[in-house]
């Protein structure tokens, strides 16, 4: 009939003066305005002969009154109009001429219009048996209706509306490339000699870039996009299915019942899409001390439709069947580097040190995703050659271009999804509404997004890149006696859409640089954690004419990474042990679990049966420990060697942690250590083991200086504030009423050494340290995570410092992180709540500082930048 099928239409049929049926079929745009309308052949009523002068009356209805046809399978989703009407007629009857007196008969009928969808078509599927009338009474037509004789049809029943606030999602994954620093013998293997911190790889001309051989940016256009899914339940109950776990099953379904219950959807997506605008992504810095992250934090809701009338025939699969629409709302961008969002970025490496990388095989990258080239061709590959480069020896800038099988410099476009993120570790909360709003059930429930839920690759945007011709690795000279292999990857993942740059390595690809990595870490064992920011680098001063790296401070040190809380229970759904979405209550039992890795070369240095312990310690509102560590538990995790490439050399420990008591104004962080027994003999890195000829970076009580552990094998998380428990809900919310719940930050200050900085403009000098610290207030004990941007504006830019997902309770929960200002001038710094309401207006949350040279205050350079930053 020359119209989509999704599209609505109206039929319009009227009498004519002839007597004849018209009609016309209007289709509706989404705006509900006619569009141009198609006419079909006018239907007679009456014979020529009949010249009875009555008016004819008649019905219409519409729907698919062929059906499945005379075989029983046919599938045509067209449907016809059906017209009932009266067919007068004189034929056969006598009149009385003399008096102008004619007695006609009629008989009714219904003919089908849209055969096979062509409006020209028609068919009389029924006619009556014929009947005298008299014309001044005439009979009205039989009444139809479209009716489900077969019982296919399907209607949408009332939703439940599930909003999510702060669904976390990455544009870019920009990794530096692979890195190598450690404490190490200074001869290779020699472990009773000297020691010292061995920089491999660690410096600033060794980066990543999104700039092709012509300088060309790789850049994004992203525009959000509503999608629809179908899941499963075993309950018919829209209401059961939001109770505790927001997620369905996957589903699948016929093409038929797909077509019949996706037209309300299809319809309207053009409608709501229309709505979102496009954006544009690219990244023209450089990725060099850290990964880099470009994303959002935003809204999504989800209306969730019971398909009433449909019923499952797989037993394999749920009974009840509920069409889901997705549809993207607003979001605050995220842009900077990976430890800034070190609570929920949790990459498998660790920055800094090559063995924590997957190595090269046919496996990588695990997370591969597709593209589509311009001709409509999908590819499932990376978008460059397969092609290992070395570390070690001269310098380089290499050109890292698409290959030829990825469309060389043509556009590539490709979906980000719903899905599960190998990098994003994160559970959410969202609220589920039931009902009509005189009568809605509101109810709090956690989602994690999982490939095999009913959301798994639903499209939140549709991207297409730029026509650049690849990306560059800026590669230093350097030594090869330590070189390695690496082979950078840019791809699509599977779980989210998301643009990746990603690594793999061998230690031992370089010929010149195997022995060394071989005699350093293929004669001991070394159990570790992930520990980002165990090494810390100090730009060049006036006692240093080079930039350099020491160790980091004890409690910075020993921040990990590889830390998650999951549910002690497997999800119905997804059958894992999903990430819990906000603090414990009391009396919940929950997972703490730790990547455990090996960075052994050798194997023989594989390790069974090792004991892993997990503890737990109250921190003080300033962040400080209060008494000592607590057990949670032991445990016990074997692991492979680095070089097998079975990936057992990192494996994932865990403890249940009863909660019953624990609920306290303090929130809590939790230790893990390896080996905490010291049972592993000659391991590289031992527990306690000092590094005597270490620069001192840690003082003790009386101020005296004390020399690093270099260990890695214990660690603790959260980095910042502690995860609180809080007191069951009957008792949590009490003294609140409805719709006066607030949420706001309630300070804002920054500390040096643990003193809080005061004045309308605040002093600081580049590359110290300092504490930002923000309090966080609330009406009463916040239910679910919340996320706290921290942000530094200067007259050129707004930058993102950094992001902590915190516990907040109804008295104030402090966060914080360390800054280290580097740029010479005046700055903002502000906090803000994002990804929830805030219902209060809180105090100023914007602090103004002056950034002052590391130099001498006697000097004259000195003394001039201050009079200019007052």
């Amino acid at each position: 009939n020359g119209f989509n099928f999704n599209r609505r239409q109206l039929v319009l049929a009227y009498s004519d003066c002839n007597k004849d049926i018209q009609c016309k079929i209007w289709s509706l745009n989404n705006e509900f305005k006619f569009d141009e309308g198609l006419a079909w052949p006018d239907i007679e009523t009456a014979d020529q002969s009949s010249g009875s002068g009555i008016i004819p009356h008649f019905d219409l209805a519409v729907g698919n009154f062929i059906g499945h046809g005379s075989d029983g399978k046919s599938t045509s989703p067209l449907e016809q109009v059906a017209v009932s009407y009266n067919y007068y007629s004189l034929e056969g009857y006598n009149c009385d001429s003399y008096n102008n007196n004619c007695t006609p008969y009629v008989n009714q009928q219904i003919t089908l219009v849209g055969i096979d969808g062509d409006l020209k078509k028609t068919a009389t599927i029924w006619q009556g048996e014929k009947q005298e009338i008299d014309h001044h009474t005439p009979p009205m037509p039989t009444t139809i209706i479209a009716l489900d004789n077969d019982g296919d049809s399907y209607i949408l029943g009332n939703p439940a509306h599930i909003s999510i606030s702060d669904y976390h999602s990455l544009d870019y994954i920009i990794q530096e490339p692979p890195k190598h620093i450690d404490y190490l013998p200074v001869t290779a293997g020699v472990f009773d000699g000297k020691w010292e911190l061995v920089n491999v790889s660690v410096f600033e001309d060794f980066y990543t870039e999104l700039k092709d051989d012509q300088s060309t940016t790789v850049t994004t256009t992203a525009k959000s996009t509503s999608s629809q899914s179908i899941g499963g339940s075993a309950s018919i109950d829209v209401k059961s299915t939001v109770s505790e776990n927001a997620a369905l099953e996957s589903a699948e379904a016929s093409v038929e019942v797909k077509a019949k219950i996706s037209y309300q959807y299809d319809s309207s997506e053009e409608s709501w899409n229309s709505q979102y605008s496009s954006r544009e992504i690219s990244f023209d810095g450089q990725a060099v001390w850290d990964d880099f992250l470009i994303g959002s934090i935003s809204q999504l809701d989800i209306w969730r439709y019971p398909i009433i009338g449909y019923q499952n025939p797989d037993a394999s699969q749920p009974p009840y069947s509920y069409m889901e629409i997705i549809l993207p709302g607003s979001n605050t961008k995220i842009s900077g580097p990976g430890k800034a969002v070190a609570d929920w970025y949790q990459p498998l490496h660790q920055n800094g040190n090559l063995l924590s990388y997957p190595l090269i095989n046919d496996d990588f990258p695990r997370d591969l995703g597709s593209f589509t080239l311009p001709d409509g061709s999908m590819v499932q590959d990376t978008m460059n050659e397969r092609t290992s480069y070395n570390y070690g020896g001269v310098a380089q800038d290499l050109s890292i271009s698409w290959s030829e099988k990825a469309g060389s410099g043509s556009k590539k476009s490709h979906k980000n999804t719903l899905g599960e993120s190998a990098d994003i570790k994160v559970g959410v909360k969202a609220k589920a509404s039931v009902g009509v709003a005189s009568d809605e059930t509101d109810v709090d429930v956690d989602v994690n997004f999982n490939n095999t839920n009913s959301w798994g690759g639903a499209e939140t945007s549709s991207c297409i890149t730029s026509e650049s011709k690849g990306i560059t690795v800026a590669v230093p000279a350097s030594g090869s006696e330590d070189g390695y292999s690496f082979m950078p990857a840019i791809y699509v993942t599977s779980g989210t859409g998301t643009l990746k740059v990603a690594y793999a390595v061998n230690p031992l690809g370089s010929s010149s640089g195997e022995l060394w990595w071989k005699k350093q870490y293929g004669n001991r064992p070394d159990p570790a954690l992930n520990l980002p920011n165990r090494f810390m680098w100090h730009e060049k001063d006036s006692e240093h004419l080079l930039g350099y790296w020491t160790f980091s401070k004890k409690m910075t040190r020993m921040e990990m990474r590889g830390f998650f809380m999951r549910h002690n229970e497997p999800d119905k759904v997804s059958g894992n042990y999903e990430l819990i979405a906000g603090p414990p209550v009391e009396g919940e039992t929950i997972r703490l679990c730790a990547r455990i890795y090996n960075f052994a070369l050798n194997q023989q240095h594989s390790l069974a049966d090792i004991d892993v312990r997990f503890e737990s310690i109250q921190l003080d509102d300033g962040g400080n420990e209060i008494g000592v560590r607590e057990l949670v538990g032991d445990t016990t995790v074997s692991l492979g060697y680095l070089d097998d490439g079975s990936g057992d050399s990192m494996k994932e420990a865990w403890v249940a942690w009863n909660t019953t008591g624990k609920a306290s104004t303090n929130g809590y962080r939790f230790y893990v250590t390896i080996d905490p027994e010291n049972e592993i003999e000659n391991e590289l890195h031992e527990l306690h083991a000092v590094a005597d000829d270490a620069e001192a970076v840690d003082v003790d009580i009386d101020g005296n200086p004390i020399q690093p552990i270099h260990g890695n094998n214990e660690g603790f998380w959260p980095w910042g504030s502690g995860i609180h428990v809080l007191q069951k809900q009957s008792t949590m919310l009490q003294g609140i009423a409805a719709g006066e719940e607030w949420l706001a930050i309630s300070a804002l200050q920054i500390e040096k050494d643990g003193k809080p900085l005061a004045g309308d403009k605040i002093d600081v000098t580049a590359g110290s340290e300092y504490h930002i610290r923000a309090k966080v207030s609330a009406s009463s004990h916040q239910t679910r995570f919340v996320n706290v941007f921290f942000y530094e504006e200067t007259f050129s830019e707004k930058r993102l410092l950094a992001i902590k997902r915190i516990t907040v309770m109804a008295q104030g929960s402090n966060t914080w992180f360390r800054w280290t200002p580097k740029e010479l001038g005046v700055s903002t710094i502000s906090a803000e709540l994002v990804g929830m309401d805030n219902g209060a207006e809180g105090p100023e949350t914007d602090l103004e500082v002056a950034v002052h040279p590391a130099r001498p205050a006697s000097s004259w350079q000195h003394s001039i930048f201050d009079e200019l930053l007052q």
